[in-house]
């Protein structure tokens, strides 16, 4: 499809306005996650505070945790809109409308209009990747440049020039996600089996592209080592590829359905039509040899047999695989919703999505209920001159109460040198008394939360 032919696309425009609105609505509101959100949302404050684009790091200390891409897109929308909601995860729901986007030009092109709208209207109505594009995290971030990736190779039959892009793609897909991008070559290399394509593979357009994308990813962890040393790459490759691959990881266990029952389960009533189209496009490629059927079949089948087998298991992994499942179900309803019974249930579905606004799990975003409110009284006392102490205990805590000053034997004997006697103190109420009994200071609760409650203190040396 060419520019000028998106451009006077009705249909591209008015469903960019309705995804964009369903997607980017409400994720400026609420609260961030306890940890992988929150932890994202911090290494951007920590970008702005060091200056570090392409090496990142945590109160001071190296982060290893991820690649850098999402934290500096963040960091960017910090600089723009302030250190909020919204700056952290406003890359995420721009990945996640862009991928809707280009699931809509992709099918379009190797199918049909009535098939690409129905596929990106059934991706942006799953709940499970609509959650995840509404939240600061790397998930659906991966997903596009996958998606990017797979689309700019199936055009490369035709104009090699894209089989470079689908191996740059590849690249901006790791400094996402790191090891997690190979599924897209992983989708592509199965997808050139079954199709018998595998000559694309070889075209010298595709390895140039992986290869500076090979280049890149290199140079940076080179940066890293240099930056601090064999731990960079120990705990990289040692930790977050083997240990991770190999381990279950934090508790995170699964058999292998785990991600069968995460499909299902976390996108009622959606489930059904994915599982049936499935059926479909196993029969196509079967029976009709059907490229489109070819690569939905792949996709799927790759990425469900790469995360089942990765012993840490945990349901987000899998946001990769919708876009597939959506091409499927887009092909699938398409062939046998013909003229009216089209519109119908396309008015059907468009009904059931903004009913699924008022109830669906997908658009409750306060992770950490009255977090916010607790925070906001302390920085107003802090305002008027009041010193505050905070005592976080995970990365939520840390993003909303970074104003405070952290409660250590050294910034406590510093506050009683410059004859600070009342303080107030930011921390868990389970932790108050063992606190109280460590520091020796008296202390009264001032407002009580589940998560952090805030208590007025005073100071004893």
């Amino acid at each position: 499809m060419n520019k000028s032919r998106i451009i006077y696309d009705k249909v591209f425009w008015l469903l960019f306005i309705f995804a964009a609105i369903y997607i980017l609505g409400n994720i400026g509101t609420g609260s961030l996650t306890t940890w992988d959100e929150a932890v994202y949302a911090n290494i951007s404050k920590e970008i702005l505070k060091t200056n570090s684009w392409f090496i990142l790091y945590e109160h001071g200390n190296a982060w290893i945790d991820k690649p850098p891409m999402y934290m500096c897109l963040s960091a960017l929308f910090y600089k723009l809109l302030g250190v909020n909601e919204l700056a952290a995860r406003l890359p995420s729901g721009l990945m996640g409308l862009a991928t809707v986007m280009l699931l809509y030009i992709f099918i379009k092109e190797i199918v049909d209009r009535n098939a690409a709208v129905l596929s990106a209207l059934l991706l942006l109505a799953m709940p499970h990747y609509l959650h995840f594009a509404k939240m600061g995290m790397l998930d659906v971030s991966l997903t596009f440049f996958i998606v990017l990736m797979i689309y700019f190779f199936w055009k490369g039959e035709e104009n090699p020039v894209f089989l470079f892009w689908s191996g740059i793609a590849f690249g901006a897909a790791y400094f996402t996600k790191g090891f997690a991008s190979f599924l897209g070559l992983f989708i592509i290399g199965l997808y050139a089996l079954f199709a018998q394509k595998l000559r694309l593979l070889f075209r010298r357009q595709f390895i140039l592209g992986i290869l500076i994308s090979l280049a890149l990813i290199a140079g940076w962890h080179y940066a890293e080592y240099k930056a601090f040393g064999r731990i960079a790459l120990d705990k990289w490759f040692g930790y977050h590829v083997y240990a991770r691959a190999t381990g279950a990881l934090d508790g995170h266990v699964g058999g292998p359905n785990f991600y069968q029952k995460a499909i299902f389960n976390k996108n009622k009533p959606w489930a059904v039509i994915p599982y049936l189209a499935l059926l479909y496009m196993v029969w196509l490629s079967v029976r009709k040899h059907d490229k489109r059927a070819i690569l939905a079949c792949s996709w799927i089948l790759a990425t469900y047999v790469l995360f089942s087998a990765v012993a840490t298991k945990i349901h987000n992994y899998i946001i990769p695989i919708y876009p597939a499942l959506a091409l499927s179900s887009g092909i699938f309803l398409a062939r046998f919703l013909k003229n009216k019974m089209f519109h119908i249930f396309l008015s059907a579905v468009l009904i059931l999505m903004v009913v699924q606004v008022s109830y669906s799990w997908a658009f409750k975003l306060d992770f950490s209920l009255d977090l916010k409110t607790v925070a906001a009284r302390a920085e107003a006392l802090k305002a008027r001159g009041a010193y505050v102490f905070s005592s976080p205990r995970d990365a939520s805590d840390v993003f909303y109460t970074d104003f405070a000053v952290f409660l250590t034997p050294d910034t406590y004997a510093a506050a009683i040198n410059n004859n600070i006697r009342d303080a107030f103190l930011l921390v868990p109420s389970d932790q108050i008394g063992p606190l109280a009994s460590e520091y020796n200071f008296a202390f009264t609760k001032v407002y009580d939360s589940w998560k952090l409650s805030m208590f007025k203190i005073r100071l004893n040396k």
